[in-house]
């Protein structure tokens, strides 16, 4: 099956942006590696930042996509633990998704990155304060504990993925997650009583 113009134009620069970069990654090349005409590659895109936001906003597609189930399911500690799991197993899939943590930086080469990145955050405060309150209304602010979960995972996306530590250190995060998930049962059923 051939694919369409736009999605072989965005496989060509997903190949192209992880082998040399973002600033190092052409129009022109692009449009070669998808075998198109530049005049065909701007009738899609209108520059290249147009193009690494199309990637990266069908990264977030996908990575919500996998997470979402996961806090729609059953409201229980061992979903909001696989939820922490999957969530960083999913991201490491899209090395591109995680240049969008160099968005808050203006002077940044992925500074229109930022309105993407405050979208999947915004999603992700929204989904987990939810949870929280499907699964235990009124016993904690599911408001802060979504901002601070958002903080704490948007740190670790930093130490992992930016400095590409995630694979040494997968099997101690999920002790970690296995660790929250339980202190965070433990205190839940305490506040209870």
């Amino acid at each position: 099956m051939k694919l369409n113009t736009r999605n072989s134009l965005l496989i060509s620069a997903i190949e192209l942006f992880k082998t040399y970069g973002f600033s190092k990654t052409s129009m022109e090349e692009i449009a070669k590696l998808a075998h198109k005409s530049k005049g065909t590659l701007y009738n899609h895109f209108s520059d290249k930042e147009s193009v690494m936001l199309s990637v990266i906003e069908d990264e977030i597609k996908e990575i919500k996509g996998t997470l979402e189930p996961l806090l729609t399911a059953s409201k229980n500690i061992e979903q909001f633990r696989q939820y922490m799991k999957t969530r960083m197993e999913s991201i490491s899939r899209y090395p591109l998704f995680c240049n969008t943590l160099l968005a808050d930086n203006v002077s940044s080469d992925y500074y229109f990155l930022k309105s993407a990145r405050d979208d999947f955050d915004n999603w992700e405060h929204d989904a987990i304060k939810n949870f929280v309150i499907a699964f235990k209304p009124k016993l904690i602010d599911a408001d802060a504990l979504a901002s601070m979960f958002c903080m704490i995972m948007k740190s670790l996306e930093m130490q992992f993925f930016i400095t590409g530590k995630y694979k040494d250190y997968a099997s101690t995060y999920d002790i970690m997650t296995n660790l929250l998930a339980e202190g965070i049962a433990i205190k839940l059923e305490n506040k209870k009583q």
